[in-house]
């Protein structure tokens, strides 16, 4: 009697024991809704009476996702909750659209193995293996169109976008519901959060910062690089990844050859904006942070090192809103390109600017804000340099001023171009003016922007 019990113990611990999704006992299982009670419930789905099932329950259509998001990258799943018709069938798929350097970041697939193939553009791919003997394998791949590559179930893998232009593969998956977990979002935007200190203390960084920076990308005394400007940009990439932007501190020169030069955090020294907070109300500062580098040639090869470095800041750093520095915020070829095309068809830069928040869901999805696209307009679009941006203003009180003969504008201009006074007054203004008395009007942003 025991050994039975042992037997059905062992038969049942078996069957919850699967990996997989069960093959189905039909011909197929159409998925209900979640909530109705009246069907039999399989695989975690109800059944749709196989009567009623039609066509469209194994149909559908899958467009190209939209790749203007802080990723560059668009994934359209294609599961159970998408296509009911595969339900107890223990596949799926999801279509990946990558615009130029888009990622989709470092993910994992619990119940899944995942296989992928290429359509469009050249990705790099790669998955890391369990931590057996200690080691965690890396193993990548670069591949053009056509190429497959598979992903092993439950580990973590990403696809890069390193072509010029967009890309997209189709990868399938074997489980009708694979389940998704995105390393960085697990880790840094559960809820409710994981403690800071436990985040400090696994990635063995600053409790301010919360960032892990790939070693390979931290700044080291004695590294060495072929021009300056490889240094540079090295310790700009590293500011992004660590979330700070930087300053050319100091150049010494001799001669017409730069000798060193200082780079260090934006936010270094001791001073306050010149501009009084009556006028600006959020005037800026700096903390006398310390993170920098210092790098000098080596006369005797004609290559440049790094001889000092300090990381440290003296201020939190915000991995959320590092994209949002100057320094770091861009746009990409898609962006300009839809720009370019408004601007052609009399689309304002607001709307245009709108249309890109409806459509990566959030402004902080950009890499760019508002007027970034407003500069782009101006010096790239309508070819606008800066000392024409004065030029442009006084024909544009012309072309007012040629609609309105009450309006009336003073202008006059600096030696380089730039804006020294501007007033202006249309009909209604001079009318509130005589009816009400002395006006008085305060300009916030005098003297905050580099042409006025």
């Amino acid at each position: 009697m025991k050994a039975t019990y042992l037997l059905v113990a062992f038969l049942a611990l078996a069957s919850f024991a699967s990996a997989y999704d069960p093959s189905p006992l039909q011909d197929f299982c159409v998925a209900l809704p979640d909530g109705i009670k009246d069907a039999v419930f399989v695989n975690g789905k109800f059944c749709k009476d196989p009567k009623v099932v039609v066509a469209e329950d194994f149909f559908k259509h899958v467009d190209p996702g939209n790749v203007v998001n802080k990723l560059g990258s668009k994934v359209t799943p294609v599961t159970v909750n998408e296509l009911a018709g595969l339900n107890t069938l223990g596949i799926s798929l999801a279509r990946i659209d990558f615009g130029p350097k888009g990622l989709n970041p470092p993910h994992t697939h619990p119940r899944a193995t995942e296989i992928l193939i290429v359509i469009e553009g050249t990705l790099l791919v790669g998955f890391v293996t369990s931590n057996q003997n200690n080691t965690n394998r890396l193993f990548t791949k670069v591949l053009n169109k056509g190429d497959v590559f598979v992903f092993p179930i439950g580990l973590i893998h990403f696809q890069s976008n390193i072509g010029y232009g967009n890309a997209f593969a189709i990868a399938g998956l074997s489980s009708q519901n694979p389940g998704v977990i995105t390393i960085a979002n697990a880790v840094f935007g559960s809820t409710p959060p994981i403690s800071p200190e436990i985040l400090a203390k696994a990635f063995q960084v600053d409790n301010n910062t919360r960032c892990a920076v790939d070693e390979q990308f931290v700044p080291k005394v004695g590294m060495i690089f072929k021009r300056l400007e490889e240094a540079g940009k090295f310790y700009k990439y590293y500011s992004k990844l660590a979330s700070f932007s930087t300053k050319i501190r100091n150049t010494t020169r001799d001669g017409d050859k730069i000798k060193n030069q200082l780079i260090v955090c934006s936010r270094e020294g001791r001073w306050k904006s010149k501009i009084s907070p009556t006028l600006k109300t959020n005037p800026s500062a700096g903390i006398n942070c310390p993170a920098r580098i210092y790098v000098h040639i080596l006369k005797d090869v004609g290559l440049w090192t790094i001889s000092k470095v300090v990381l440290n800041h003296s201020h939190p750093c915000c991995p959320d809103r590092a994209e949002m520095l100057k320094q770091h915020r861009e746009l990409s070829m898609f962006v300009c390109r839809t720009i370019e095309t408004n601007e052609e068809a009399k689309i304002r830069p607001s709307k245009t600017y709108q249309s890109f928040i409806a459509v990566a869901g959030s402004h902080w999805e950009l890499s760019f804000i508002e007027k970034d696209v407003r500069n782009y307009i101006t010096r790239e679009v309508r070819n606008v340099s800066e000392q024409d941006d004065a030029k442009e203003f006084r024909k544009y009180l012309l072309r007012m001023k040629e609609n309105n003969q009450n309006l009336f504008f003073e202008l006059n201009l600096e030696g380089d171009h730039s804006i020294k006074h501007a007033f202006w007054a249309d009909t209604r203004s001079r009318a509130a003016c005589e009816y009400f008395g002395d006006v008085v009007s305060f300009n916030t942003t005098y003297n905050t922007n580099r042409n006025i």
